[in-house]
C-alpha cells in the first residue's frame, strides 16, 4: 500500500550526505543563531568582533561566544584572530549549498512536483 501513495516522479538520490545540509538548518533553528547569521549578512563582507555582535543583539559577550562556536564548526562563520581579538565573518557557500540541496527536484522541467 505505500508503494501506491509514493509520488514515482519524485525519488531520494541514492548515498546521499544528508548530515551536512541538516546540521546547518539545525543551527539555524535557534533564534540567537539566526539572529547572528542575519547580522552577518548585513555587515557583509566585513568582519565583526565577538562584542560588536554582542552588542548589536542586545546579548552579553559571553552568550554570542557560545552560538558563534558551533557556527564557526559547521563552516557557516569564518574565525579570524588579530591578538586576542576574534573576527567572525559570513561563510555563504556552506549555506548555499545547504539550501541548494533542498530545493534541488523540487521542479522539474517547470512542473513542481
Amino acid at each position: 500500500m505505500s508503494t501506491q501513495l509514493r509520488n514515482p516522479a519524485y525519488s531520494l538520490p541514492k548515498q546521499e550526505p544528508f548530515e551536512a545540509p541538516t546540521e546547518i538548518f539545525a543551527l539555524l533553528g535557534h533564534p540567537v543563531r539566526y539572529a547572528i547569521l542575519r547580522y552577518l549578512i548585513q555587515c557583509s563582507p566585513i568582519a565583526r568582533r565577538t562584542s560588536e555582535i554582542a552588542a548589536a543583539l542586545r546579548l552579553a559577550p559571553s552568550a554570542i561566544a557560545q552560538h558563534l562556536d558551533p557556527l564557526h564548526r559547521a563552516g557557516i562563520v569564518e574565525l579570524s584572530r588579530v591578538g586576542r581579538t576574534n573576527f567572525y565573518e559570513l561563510e555563504v557557500d556552506q549555506i548555499e549549498k545547504a539550501v541548494e540541496e533542498l530545493l534541488d527536484g523540487c521542479c522539474r522541467y517547470g512542473q513542481p512536483y
